[in-house]
């Protein structure tokens, strides 16, 4: 959350406060990738984020990969993206929005949504994850679309760490 409101203020405000609050920002993900890994580190940010002022975006998504962190676009397609600058963003993942998973077994747009999305991910050489995967029918509609990662109540409600790792 904290990570999120950093950059939505450098997003906002192209001053010097701005700047030292990146450059704060980064130092913090850098700290992380010491303490933890950066294999284990993905930051998700929403298409909105980043789409704003794409070219200081660029820029510091360049920053925070270069620490060795996985980048997601979060909620994709509900943002006013523009595809000729997706493949410029140093991205690892799209995660497909939940509206679009949502109406998939219901014979909706959201199944030739995510026909689309899948086959474009994938000539960018970027993963895909399904938010919301809530039913069975979604999960094998996303596997006949060679969907590899999903998430949702379908696998499992939200828990708190302690449970999580006794889940896990």
């Amino acid at each position: 959350m904290a990570i999120f409101i950093w950059l939505e203020l450098v997003r906002r405000y192209e001053n010097r406060v701005a700047l030292h609050v990146w450059d704060f920002a980064i130092h913090i993900l850098a700290g992380l990738v010491v303490m933890l890994g950066a294999r284990i580190l993905k930051l998700e940010i929403t298409e909105s984020t980043i789409m704003g002022d794409r070219t200081a975006s660029v820029e510091m998504l360049q920053q925070i990969k270069s620490l060795g962190i996985s980048l997601a676009i979060d909620d994709f397609g509900t943002g006013y993206s523009s595809l000729s600058y997706l493949h410029r963003f140093p991205l690892d993942t799209l995660k497909i929005d939940r509206s679009f998973i949502s109406h998939m077994d219901e014979g909706e747009d959201g199944t030739e949504i995510a026909r689309t999305i899948l086959p474009m991910a994938s000539n960018l050489h970027l993963d895909v994850v399904a938010e919301g995967v809530e039913t069975f029918e979604q999960l094998t509609l996303l596997r006949k679309l060679e969907c590899k990662y999903g998430q949702g109540f379908y696998f499992s409600a939200h828990r708190l760490l302690r449970s999580a790792r006794d889940w896990l």
